[in-house]
């Protein structure tokens, strides 16, 4: 990122996740208080004061305040994956109230991006983006690089298919034994469910990415394409002659341990840290390129501290959060 420093709006975060049919009902009662452009004008003090007059949103807390009261305000709104009503209902209460339209997605590269891959790879909080990026009230940017998406999305699949491959050794290894006792019994079924866990969710994941497969033989050549991004040959993961079962589950799982800090949601530097980067400095320059004041950043609870710190680096925002 350039030095350059963005004299960004307002921009308010809210965090999200998750996939659930939305059914919000819009309440004709609610008047909208200020226009858009009223509330850009509008000094940070004030608008603070009347954003915290919104019904739920008198908890705000300040994180850092800048030294221009006109100058950027972020608005993080903190919440987890999977809450898309409660989500849709802030942003319609945000703009009845004080009129914000401006909105950056998480999830979500932006419809050129959609056009040029040439169908729509959404993430994180899909129910919402489907709704508030085609609701004319709004205006709506994606704040994910296309590239980086995908590899995220790739690491997280392939730690899906590893989970999956796992459970099937196990059920191989367990449904030959003659003799099973109760606990066997009880693994199976266990190792069982997994299994079919991880690969419904493989099989969405590779739905998302578009990749139009349906036999083993038709998606391995691509999870063999990940498993060497990584540094793990396919090879690795047969058994070996004469290799007891034991000693190969364990060899398996010492595989999926090497692999899991380049695939973990929660530790991985492209899944976390990256998109920071890349959503804080698109919005500011979304922000930038629209000369809009007052804006609203969509993103998941477990990058607020980086996007503030990214945020920072960017402009000196005032910023709040709720939640």
């Amino acid at each position: 990122m350039g030095a350059e420093k963005f004299a960004l709006p307002l921009i308010l975060i809210l965090e999200v996740s998750g996939c659930q049919p939305l059914q919000v009902a819009t309440n004709d009662r609610i008047q909208t208080v200020l226009s858009q452009k009223e509330a850009e004008r509008m000094p940070r003090d004030q608008l603070i004061a009347e954003i915290r007059k919104i019904p739920g949103f008198s908890d705000l807390y300040v994180d850092h305040l800048s030294t221009d009261p006109m100058a950027p305000v972020i608005i993080i709104l903190a919440d987890t994956h999977g809450s898309p009503e409660t989500e849709a209902k802030k942003l319609q209460l945000l703009h009845d109230h004080v009129g914000i339209r401006f909105v950056g997605l998480e999830g979500w590269a932006g419809r050129k991006a959609d056009q040029k891959r040439g169908y729509d790879l959404l993430n994180a909080e899909e129910a919402l983006i489907q709704q508030i990026r085609t609701d004319s009230r709004f205006h709506c940017v994606g704040l994910e690089d296309p590239e980086i998406q995908e590899r995220a999305l790739k690491l997280l699949l392939l730690d899906l298919y590893m989970t999956g491959y796992i459970a099937q050794e196990e059920l191989k290894q367990l449904k030959e034994r003659k003799n099973m006792t109760e606990m066997d019994l009880s693994i199976i079924k266990i190792s069982e469910k997994i299994f079919q866990e991880s690969t419904n969710k493989l099989l969405n994941f590779i739905a998302k990415l578009n990749i139009d497969v349906h036999t083993d033989s038709e998606y391995l050549p691509f999870i063999e394409k990940i498993l060497l991004e990584v540094g793990i040959n396919r090879a690795e993961l047969y058994r070996k002659p004469n290799e007891s079962g034991r000693d190969y589950l364990r060899r398996l799982r010492a595989i999926q341990l090497e692999m899991e800090p380049k695939v973990d949601i929660l530790s991985s530097p492209i899944v976390i840290k990256k998109r920071n980067e890349i959503g804080a400095r698109r919005m500011a320059e979304q922000m930038k390129a629209a000369k809009s004041r007052v804006g609203i950043m969509v993103f998941g609870v477990m990058h607020l501290p980086g996007l503030i710190k990214e945020l920072l680096k960017l402009g000196d925002f005032t910023i709040l959060h709720h939640g």
